[in-house]
C-alpha cells in the first residue's frame, strides 16, 4: 500500500557523547575560546549565553536562538552536547546549524552520536488504512473505542554501528495525518557529523521508500 505525505513540522534533536570529559572547556583560555566561537558562528550576544557551573556534564553553556519560525536550543557540557531544532525550515537549516556546532568539538573523540527526528505530516489517502496494513491486529476489546494506533521497527546495522528505531502513528495535532519518529544512534561512533548526517538521511529515504511512503515536497 502506498502513501503520499506532505511534511507540516519537523523537530530534530542531535546528541553527542564524548569518550572523555572535555576538561579543557573549563581552562581559562578554552573557556574564552568556546564563548568566542559561539558568539561568532551563531551571531550571539554575550548575555544570550548562560553558564551553569552546577551542570558541567551536559549544560555548562546554554543558548537558544530563533531563525524565523524555528528555534535552535543548545546545551554544551564536558561529557555531552545536545541541540534541538523545533519547526525546522528545511534540511539545509538542520545541517548548517549542527555543522557549525560540530566545529567546536572537531578534535574531540566521540563515543556515540544520536539523531532523533519527530515529524507530523498531512496525508493523501487513508492513514488508518495504511497503518492497519502495517499492523493489522486489534484486540476485540479495543474495537469501538480505538481511535488510532501505530507500529515500531527496530534495526541494527553492524557495518555502520547503527541502531535505528522507527515509529509510525496517527498524528494528534493533524487530523487524518501521520506522526513519524526516527531515532538513529551510532555506537560506537566512527563518523564525523557530516558523514553521520548523510547516513541518517540515506536510511530515512530508503526506509520510507521500502514502506511505500512518498514525501510530496519538503516543508517550507
Amino acid at each position: 500500500m502506498k502513501l503520499t505525505i506532505k511534511l507540516v513540522s519537523t523537530d530534530i534533536e542531535y546528541n553527542v557523547f564524548f569518550k572523555e570529559p572535555l576538561f579543557n572547556y573549563i581552562e581559562n583560555d578554552w573557556n574564552l575560546h568556546v564563548l568566542r566561537n559561539l558568539i561568532k558562528i551563531y551571531d550571539l550576544k554575550l548575555n544570550e549565553i548562560k553558564i551553569n557551573q552546577l551542570s558541567p556534564s551536559d549544560n555548562l553553556y546554554h543558548f537558544m536562538k530563533f531563525y524565523g519560525q524555528s528555534s535552535f536550543d543548545v546545551s554544551l557540557g564536558l561529557e555531552q552536547i545536545t541541540s534541538m531544532i523545533r519547526f525546522a525550515l528545511n534540511e539545509e537549516q538542520i545541517f548548517d546549524l549542527n555543522l557549525r556546532l560540530a566545529g567546536i568539538y572537531l578534535n574531540s573523540t566521540i563515543d556515540r552520536q544520536r539523531f532523533t527526528f519527530y515529524q507530523h505530516a498531512e496525508v493523501e489517502g487513508d492513514v488508518n488504512a495504511f497503518i492497519a496494513n502495517l499492523n493489522p491486529w486489534v484486540p476485540s476489546d479495543f474495537k469501538g473505542v480505538l481511535v488510532g494506533k501505530g507500529v515500531t521497527y527496530n534495526f541494527v546495522i553492524p557495518d555502520d554501528n547503527a541502531i535505528i528505531n522507527w515509529t509510525f502513528a496517527n498524528s494528534v495535532p493533524i487530523e487524518g495525518g501521520i506522526f513519524i519518529s526516527l531515532q538513529l544512534t551510532f555506537e560506537p561512533n566512527n563518523y564525523d557529523f557530516k558523514k553521520s548526517f548523510e547516513l541518517a538521511r540515506s536510511y530515512y529515504d530508503s526506509f520510507l521508500d521500502s514502506l511505500g511512503i512518498a514525501v510530496q515536497m519538503e516543508q517550507k
